[in-house]
């Protein structure tokens, strides 16, 4: 598929944003406070894990709407079978470290 020149430009100002904005170094600072003390390589490469071992990862929360929808959308198209799912789900608020990740 091929970007719009309407599209390039908004990823080119999205990217600008996200590097100045002052709006998204304290989203940052929520995000690290929100997730606690962790073993920042202990996370990494257990995500990395995951990622290699699963061809479709889907890090969820249980109780997001559009996470729940996602799910729906991917057991609908046959994503899993009568046993099991084809793709992997990490529930975050589920998960021990999943705020880390």
């Amino acid at each position: 598929p091929t970007k719009s020149p309407i599209a390039s430009l908004a990823d080119k100002i999205q990217t600008i944003l996200a590097k100045t904005s002052p709006l998204n170094a304290a989203k940052l600072s929520l995000v690290k406070s929100l997730a606690g003390d962790y073993d920042a390589a202990a996370t990494r490469q257990k995500l990395d894990g995951l990622i290699s071992e699963n061809p479709v990862l889907m890090l969820s929360f249980t109780t997001c709407p559009f996470c729940i929808k996602a799910k729906s959308v991917l057991d609908a198209k046959g994503s899993k079978d009568s046993d099991s799912r084809y793709y992997k789900v990490v529930e975050l608020d589920v998960e021990g470290d999943g705020k880390a990740i």
